[in-house]
């Protein structure tokens, strides 16, 4: 339990220097006292003071009896808040002392009670309020804290995710140039293989060079082409000896369609042969396979030199550009592809894919 001043009824605070009454023991504030008691600096420091409550019991010395002596010094309270009027003993009306004495103690004692009571309530309140204050400090700093703690979090989940890409970022550099290193072999290889392809292609066509292809002559078991090669030599009054042909046969077509015949492959042992032959038959602009004693085949037979894969893949492109930039002519001499676009305009070779964008 709070100890308490006995003049105003508030709680003893522990930075308070209280006066204490020698007699009842009584904690008593400085403001509360008489005015010559606060004066009196020997009586502030707490020692041989008496309160005016134990004063007024002490008998009076002049008429030597037990009479009280009445409190007539008594100040509990600031004079400011309690207005006391001491009527003159030789007033005309005279009232009875004592009856006076008690109402002024009486209001001074409910005024200082009050002071009292709101004290400790302004105090309570600021305790409590002191109390609710650092709560919502404390909740709220808490919150800061836990917001910092999880964007200090972030921040150290972010750092280790930028070394993990500046890892990966470095790994990347390293083979972006080795990949390029690559690239650049790769380009090297390849102008090399299109070198290598280019240079067996001329080969290939070369080793060709006295065959020719003839197309559109039906296939029959057991035929013989050498009977078929005599009887377009009679259309085109050419000599035909066998002994001047190194090589005969069918070959399997790049595009395989069973309803079209294999072409037949004619080798010369003489290219000058080779040439006069293909020369007489390419004026045989409507030859068919029915002169040829295919009765009920109406094929028209062609022939050509013996050309390449790539290169026949060449000649059909060559074909297609030479449509779309209106290009007249296109044919094959000595396995070599030209173009022209009319009788007046010059001819030009293709020898490549790259030869294509003289036709324009």
């Amino acid at each position: 339990m709070a100890l308490l001043y006995a003049c105003c009824r508030v709680a003893v605070v522990n930075t308070d220097v209280p006066m204490v009454c020698i007699s009842c023991s009584g904690y008593y504030h400085l403001q509360c006292v008489s005015a010559s008691s606060r004066k009196d600096s020997t009586l502030r420091n707490g020692s041989d003071w008496t309160c005016p409550a134990c004063l007024s019991k002490q008998p009076k010395t002049v008429k030597n009896d037990s009479t009280p002596v009445r409190m007539s010094a008594r100040k509990q309270c600031d004079t400011e808040s309690v207005n006391v009027t001491l009527r003159n003993k030789n007033s005309k009306n005279k009232s009875p002392t004592t009856p006076s004495v008690s109402v002024i103690e009486k209001s001074t004692d409910s005024s200082c009670d009050l002071r009292g009571f709101i004290r400790q309530e302004i105090s309570e309140l600021k305790r409590d309020l002191e109390f609710s204050f650092k709560n919502f400090i404390n909740s709220e700093l808490k919150i800061i804290k836990d917001e910092v703690q999880e964007i200090k979090m972030s921040i150290a989940f972010i750092n280790n995710k930028y070394d993990e890409m500046k890892e990966r970022f470095e790994i990347y550099d390293k083979c972006l140039v080795s990949v390029n290193s690559l690239s650049n072999e790769i380009g090297i290889i390849k102008s090399s293989l299109a070198k290598l392809e280019h240079e067996s292609n001329i080969r290939d066509q070369w080793a060709r060079r006295s065959n020719i292809e003839i197309c559109g002559i039906p296939e029959k078991k057991n035929e013989n082409l050498f009977d078929i090669i005599e009887k377009i030599s009679k259309h085109v009054n050419f000599s035909f000896n066998k002994s001047d042909i190194d090589f005969l046969s069918r070959v399997a077509p790049s595009t395989k369609d069973p309803k079209k015949p294999k072409p037949i492959i004619v080798r010369f042992l003489s290219r000058y042969n080779k040439d006069d032959f293909l020369c007489k038959t390419k004026k045989l602009k409507s030859l068919k396979a029915s002169d040829l004693g295919f009765s009920g085949t109406e094929s028209l037979v062609f022939f050509n030199d013996h050309l390449t894969s790539l290169n026949k893949s060449l000649l059909r492109q060559v074909k297609i550009k030479a449509k779309d930039n209106n290009y007249r002519f296109v044919w094959v001499k000595n396995c070599s592809i030209m173009v022209r676009k009319s009788e007046s305009s010059p001819i030009f070779h293709i020898n490549n894919m790259a030869d294509l964008l003289k036709i324009k």
